[in-house]
């Protein structure tokens, strides 16, 4: 099996989410389960620990998620 390289902007978003979809050529319910995902993930609280986590910034769920 191949692996090729998919080129995105950053960020986790609804259309990021379906354009990996698309590339793996998901069935329905992985689509959905994909989506339902990020639903949970952005509503989960970002711990307030680890140092190199927020030097990193990867506390600022609005630069992830778009």
């Amino acid at each position: 099996m191949a692996f090729g390289v998919l080129f995105m902007q950053a960020g986790l978003s609804e259309d990021i989410v379906q354009k990996i979809s698309d590339e793996k050529d998901d069935p329905v319910w992985m689509r959905e389960f994909r989506m339902k995902s990020l639903q949970i993930y952005r509503q989960m609280q970002i711990p307030d620990w680890g140092t190199a986590d927020r030097r990193a910034g990867l506390h600022d769920r609005q630069r992830i998620c778009g």
